[in-house]
């Protein structure tokens, strides 16, 4: 059983009776507070400390809300056992998700964990919360139609699978206290128990999703943008969830301005560094040649261009233009031929439209000769750019009645015809 000091006086006691009431053999943990006494935080360095103080389990459970939740997800994934949470705040929507947002190294990012066999919760804890933990999870659940909205858009432009089940999975609970905030303020047991269904439903909907999509939009980023700016800093940042009600209400201007365009397109732009010194989140590099040679640069130029047209995903941004963008076929479109990375002495990756020309070209005669002569190779093809280096070439000779001599790479030649087979052997 893990949880921090506060929480552990809040329900970790309690839990711990019970469950030694049932028969289980429960050892508790207590995160320690940061130096200070400030409150623990879910980033590589708690998980450091966690993975060499807890001990090994069958099952683990989390006593607590956000961070020991999250902390305690992270490390039951790892080790691959199951956990259980007991909230003690109605203050965020990650109890019943799959995913971890932890800081490594000071900068958010994604863990993937395992979502919880059991979300249990005490009415009287939760009413009992401190109240700005109560608006935290206000904040939280109200970015829900923005976050739907963003879902939306990714779904017209981008064809990410959207889900209208998913998506209005908690339309049935927002009146309980969007109608009647201040009915939380008063610590109303109705509308406490609605904003924490409603937040368990949240993390469910991301869950059933497989991202973070139904519940998290651009008001996420921005909550995340300011927790990486208060560590540069060296100052506390606020709760998640408040921060995520601020950025709400910042997006719903935008969607209202966005909302007030007649024709709304996406337009691409190049970022304002050098794309060619960096390398795209689907894996796909720009070329740079770093000859001196000016034909070689504009080849290069050429290319990032070239690239630059095949991935308008990566670039687009709102604004206006004459013709609006194609989304891509796919969630990674093929590059052209001419932009395949080449690596020396292997052949290269045949596509999908290249494979039956070449089994067709094997079963007109299954015996190609490979020779590994680089002297030959000179000598046949004479001034092709990439066998002027002492270095061991591939020559691929299947005996087909067709001539000509064609050049899939710099470092591969496959030779055909009878006067060419008549050389190699001679």
């Amino acid at each position: 059983m893990i949880a921090d000091t506060r929480t552990w006086q809040a329900a970790g006691e309690a839990a711990r009776d019970a469950l030694s009431r049932a028969g289980w053999s429960c050892e508790p943990w207590i995160l320690p507070d940061r130096p200070g006494g400030k409150s623990p935080v879910c980033d590589d360095a708690t998980h450091a400390v966690m993975s060499e103080g807890v001990p090994m389990a069958d099952a683990y459970v989390a006593v607590g809300s956000g961070v020991v939740n999250d902390s305690t997800k992270w490390l039951a994934a790892e080790r691959g056992a199951p956990y259980a949470v007991l909230a003690t705040a109605a203050s965020m929507n990650g109890y019943a998700s799959a995913n971890v947002a932890p800081a490594i190294r000071g900068v958010k990012s994604l863990a993937h964990g395992r979502a919880p066999r059991v979300v249990a919760a005490l009415p009287s804890v939760i009413e009992a919360a401190p109240f700005r933990l109560t608006a935290a999870g206000l904040g939280d659940v109200i970015a829900k139609p923005i976050s739907t909205a963003d879902w939306i858009v990714n779904h017209r432009v981008f064809s990410e699978p959207f889900s209208a089940e998913i998506a209005s999975i908690i339309d049935s609970l927002e009146p309980a206290y969007l109608d009647r905030p201040e009915a939380l303020a008063a610590r109303e047991p109705g509308a406490i128990r609605a904003l924490f269904d409603a937040l368990v439903r949240s993390g469910c909907a991301m869950t059933l999703h497989g991202s973070s999509l139904p519940a998290s939009g651009g008001e996420h980023l921005v909550s995340h943008t300011l927790d990486m700016l208060a560590d540069l800093d060296g100052v506390e940042h606020d709760l998640h969830g408040r921060q995520v009600g601020v950025a709400t209400i910042l997006a719903a201007a935008l969607y209202e301005k966005l909302v007030a365009m007649e024709r709304p397109v996406f337009e691409p732009r190049v970022a304002p560094f050098d794309l060619r010194d960096h390398v795209h989140a689907d894996g796909v590099g720009i070329h740079r040649r770093r000859s001196r040679r000016g034909a070689r640069e504009e080849a290069g130029e050429r290319r990032n261009r070239l690239l630059l047209a095949q991935c308008p995903r990566q670039l687009g941004v709102v604004g206006r233009s004459t013709a609006p963008l194609a989304p891509p076929r796919s969630r990674h479109p093929r590059l052209p031929r001419t932009l395949r990375r080449r690596v020396p002495n292997r052949r290269p990756r045949l596509l999908p439209r290249e494979i039956p020309a070449r089994r067709a070209s094997l079963r007109r005669d299954p015996r190609p000769i490979h020779l590994h002569r680089p002297r030959l190779v000179r000598r046949l093809a004479p001034g092709v750019r990439g066998f002027d280096r002492p270095r061991a070439a591939r020559l691929s000779v299947p005996w087909t009645p067709c001539g000509g001599l064609a050049l899939p790479s710099p470092t591969t030649v496959t030779a055909h015809g009878p006067a060419l087979r008549d050389g190699i052997r001679s």
